[in-house]
């Protein structure tokens, strides 16, 4: 059995925790308000599930991943707003995703 190795040997949630830290996530979920007062949420790229992650890559239109994104309730009352697009929701996919890059990138997290 191999010896443990502070440098090469790591726990799942060790890791998981100092990327959660090193992006100030105080959830695994991202929320936003939408325009009709509303709060909507979606898993965090990062931390999110495969079945999300994969019914995500799988839709081919911008409605199709909104829908994936936000799940299809919250989808449909997202929708159900005059001023809400499947664009905002894509801004919003985008923004998180550019962000946690940026902070990754700029700010490496610590070692555990």
């Amino acid at each position: 059995m191999a010896e443990k190795n502070r440098r090469t040997r790591r726990t799942l949630n060790a890791v998981r925790r100092k990327y959660s830290e090193a992006l100030d996530l105080d959830d695994d979920r991202v929320v936003f308000d939408g325009e009709d007062g509303e709060t909507y949420s979606f898993p965090h790229p990062l931390f999110a599930d495969d079945t999300w992650t994969q019914a995500v890559d799988d839709a081919s239109t911008t409605s199709g991943k909104a829908s994936a994104i936000l799940g299809e309730e919250q989808y449909d009352k997202f929708r159900a707003h005059p001023d809400h697009r499947d664009a905002d929701v894509m801004l919003m996919f985008l923004d998180v995703n550019q962000s946690m890059q940026d902070e990754l990138t700029d700010g490496r997290p610590t070692r555990s």
